[in-house]
């Protein structure tokens, strides 16, 4: 799966292995569908999460197509539901977008996956999404802006409601499960409401998507601004696409083959190109099988680097928690990235100033981990209190 330019090469890189369901996505391309329901409810994740929400239809049986389904797991409660207290009935014909989320990089494969179908029905004016996770709604301008006509509104669901007609889309796709070929289209398209991509100017030089700008509920890659500063210094074309306009983001993945950037969020703009790019995606986790299946679709030649950690934190990460900070050697993957692309690189130092934040980071984040599984009953969770210590130990002592 690696990219094919590296033959000869990558000998003295380290790769990635991939998750265990890099084999079994698949792509699909056959016509999206989507089925209308008369009197059916929109129905909010239950309390205890008993229930993640959904379409039911009228004698109260789930609908399955609403699901929120990722990789082998269908995530709605089977069987029919009953309706005993009083539900809201309102007399609107709409389309069940599913589950708003507002993390961005699940807002892109989730949030979006629908709305393909909001053109299809010519009398619907309006999309319904149920809370997803962490719903604030910081993504609708941004919906509004780029996917939708004026004319639609956008509610998100917090209780039952009973509709006059509900049109109820299968999603483009489901995140380490299949995507749809068409659905793809879709996205492509949606490129040329703001520019021409055939007559954009290209670049021959990489595009780095940094995630150095981030906050610390981002997975923070401490060493990434040393490593950005080098290849700034490196003529390599390096932006944080926060501070960018999305339609300005699309703009960029179009202009550059050759793309760069630790696995995140911003790796899926690639969705909305013609695709057949290069791509190196760095990280210390397996690889996720939605970049797998993304490439495959896109046909794009891609490699995935392993960040190397300086010495003194080998095996210091407990892995497979999204959300932990962690620490590599910018050096290490500049001479990988430099062997990779041709370009000359100074190779950076991580400095003491890296190292003290991702100590505080990395501790702070560890203890509220520790509090949150004694809370759950948890024991150890995938650090126990020995290897807890020896990691504190290390901390202090790096710097």
């Amino acid at each position: 799966m690696q990219m094919q330019f590296l033959d000869g090469i990558g000998d003295n890189m380290e790769f990635r292995k991939f998750d265990d369901n890099a084999d079994s996505a698949t792509i699909s391309n056959k016509k999206l569908t989507y089925e209308v329901f008369d009197g059916a409810y929109i129905v909010p994740k239950s309390k205890g999460n008993k229930n993640k929400g959904g379409v039911y239809r009228a004698d109260g049986s789930p609908v399955e197509k609403s699901a929120l389904a990722r990789g082998k797991f269908l995530y709605q409660s089977p069987g029919k539901r009953k309706f005993n207290n009083p539900v809201e009935i309102r007399d609107e014909s709409v389309v069940f977008a599913g589950h708003y989320f507002d993390h961005f990089g699940h807002f892109l494969l989730e949030s979006l996956a629908r709305i393909w179908a909001i053109s299809s029905e010519e009398n619907v004016s309006k999309i319904i999404y149920i809370p997803g996770e962490g719903v604030a709604g910081k993504f609708l301008p941004l919906l509004r802006e780029i996917f939708l006509d004026a004319s639609i509104e956008v509610e998100i669901l917090t209780s039952p409601v009973r509709y006059r007609k509900v049109v109820v889309p299968e999603p483009g796709i489901i995140i380490k499960k299949s995507i749809n070929s068409n659905y793809q289209k879709y996205l492509r398209k949606i490129s040329e409401k703001f520019f021409d991509p055939k007559s954009l100017e290209k670049y021959k030089e990489p595009l780095y998507l940094s995630r150095a700008g981030l906050g610390q509920k981002q997975r923070l890659a401490y060493g990434e601004r040393e490593l950005e500063a080098a290849l700034q210094e490196a003529h390599i074309r390096t932006v944080r696409p926060e501070k960018l306009k999305f339609s300005d983001q699309l703009k960029l993945i179009h202009q550059h083959d050759l793309i760069l950037g630790f696995e995140g969020s911003q790796m899926h703009n690639v969705l909305f190109s013609d695709g057949g790019k290069k791509i190196l995606y760095f990280d210390y986790r397996p690889v996720n099988s939605n970049y797998v299946m993304i490439d495959k679709l896109m046909g794009n030649d891609s490699v995935y680097l392993s960040t190397e950690p300086p010495a003194e934190y080998r095996k210091f990460v407990p892995g497979g928690l999204t959300s932990e900070p962690f620490i590599f050697d910018p050096g290490k993957l500049s001479s990988d990235i430099q062997e990779i692309t041709g370009v000359r690189i100074s190779p950076p130092v991580i400095t003491k100033t890296s190292r003290v934040e991702f100590a505080a980071h990395w501790s702070s984040w560890m203890c509220n981990k520790l509090i949150s599984w004694r809370v759950k009953g948890i024991k150890n969770g995938p650090m126990d209190a020995d290897l807890f210590s020896k990691n504190m130990r290390v901390l202090t002592s790096a710097i």
